[in-house]
């Protein structure tokens, strides 16, 4: 799947598609640790 970066304000962003988040196990209130793994971004849920 490609995805095309966005500008945001002064930030850029992508969409991530509904039916991958849910894939993923996120939902609109998770919160996401970011981080960069040998040229890829790594997006994971932080613990509550």
């Amino acid at each position: 799947m490609e995805r095309k970066i966005v500008r945001i304000g002064n930030s850029y962003g992508i969409v991530l598609p509904q039916a991958v988040l849910k894939l993923a196990g996120f939902g609109s209130k998770h919160k996401l640790k970011m981080r960069v793994e040998k040229n890829k971004i790594v997006l994971t849920p932080l613990s509550s």
